[in-house]
């Protein structure tokens, strides 16, 4: 669905979902686990262009069911990757002087996923298959 001719993957994270929790309540692990994300999200180059994508809707957790960890769990990976384009044509103002100092496009995806198998460009496609560039990147300057 990335709708543009050349994309350039400016950075690549991978960490697990889970890394660095201790036990608890699943549904307070689950409350830090997203804002742990949102706040990496938020941070550095392209924090205002962020699409989190693939992230699951969680159940709600019944401690007596037998399966109760199958209802509640992230995916085990989680993935960050941001993205250039070329600048977005539709988006630029005309009366926005600025926009004479246009570089590109750029956009901040995080996606999650239990299986790490295939290259690093299967992962990646992975994240961006569903990702409309053109509504979600915004452009770039200096």
């Amino acid at each position: 669905m990335v709708n543009t001719k050349h994309i350039e993957i400016r950075s690549f994270q991978i960490w697990l979902t889970y890394e660095g929790v201790l036990e608890g309540n699943p549904k307070c692990i689950n409350a830090e686990i997203f804002r742990k994300i949102e706040d990496i999200a938020h941070k550095g180059a392209g924090a205002n262009s962020i699409k989190i994508v693939n992230t699951v809707q969680l159940k709600n957790v019944n401690m007596e069911d037998r399966n109760w960890r199958q209802n509640w769990k992230y995916p085990q990976y989680t993935c960050m990757a941001c993205f250039s384009g070329p600048i977005i044509e539709e988006k630029i103002d005309p009366n926005d002087e600025s926009a004479d100092y246009l570089t590109d496009s750029r956009l901040k995806v995080i996606w999650q996923t239990d299986s790490l198998d295939g290259s690093l460009h299967e992962i990646v496609m992975e994240g961006l298959k569903n990702i409309n560039w053109i509504e979600h990147a915004v452009n770039w300057g200096i």
